[in-house]
């Protein structure tokens, strides 16, 4: 029996024609990383409303700087775009600081945010901005770091019976890769 076993064995391995299992095989990958310059933002220009009357309704300000009311809103200033004498109405602008040629994102870091005069409030929402295109990339001297300004408008809830004051409030812009 011992035999037939050997015997089995030497025909098997005849039959395998004597090659001997492949070793393993491996390469070599490359890996690499590029650590660039962040980004800055900065603001040049606040979100301004301008003056307006206490009535149910919405006052926008458009990135591009345009005022409107709805809902029979009276805004105060001789052309209704601006504020007149009191204040003047103006979309808020921001300067991101960074390495030529990138496009960075801009985002809101809060959907709605209150602002207010003592105890009184308002709501700011609907935050926009003029950066949303992939058009806009920071511009400057190739290899180094430039600007890109963008333009910030929203808009602004004011209650029938909103009591008369100087309203302040902030919110968050993002900027990232």
């Amino acid at each position: 029996m011992k035999k037939f076993l050997f015997m089995a064995a030497v025909s098997a391995l005849a039959l395998s024609g004597g090659k001997a299992m492949a070793a393993d095989i491996s390469a070599t990958g490359e890996v690499s990383a590029r650590i660039v310059e962040p980004l800055s933002v900065a603001q040049i220009v606040p979100l301004n409303f301008g003056a307006v009357l206490a009535g149910e309704n919405v006052i926008t300000i458009t990135p591009g700087g345009l005022r409107s009311a709805t809902d029979g809103a009276k805004l105060v200033g001789g052309d209704g775009q601006s504020a007149g004498t009191y204040t003047s109405a103006a979309a808020a602008q921001f300067t991101i600081s960074g390495p030529v040629g990138a496009k960075p994102k801009v985002t809101f870091g809060a959907t709605s945010v209150q602002i207010a005069s003592g105890e009184n409030t308002m709501t700011v929402d609907n935050f926009i901005s003029n950066a949303a295109s992939e058009a806009n990339e920071i511009k400057g001297t190739a290899g180094g770091t430039g600007e890109l300004t963008f333009r910030v408008g929203a808009d602004l809830h004011v209650a029938a019976n909103q009591a008369p004051g100087d309203y302040t409030g902030t919110y968050t812009v993002n900027v990232h890769y």
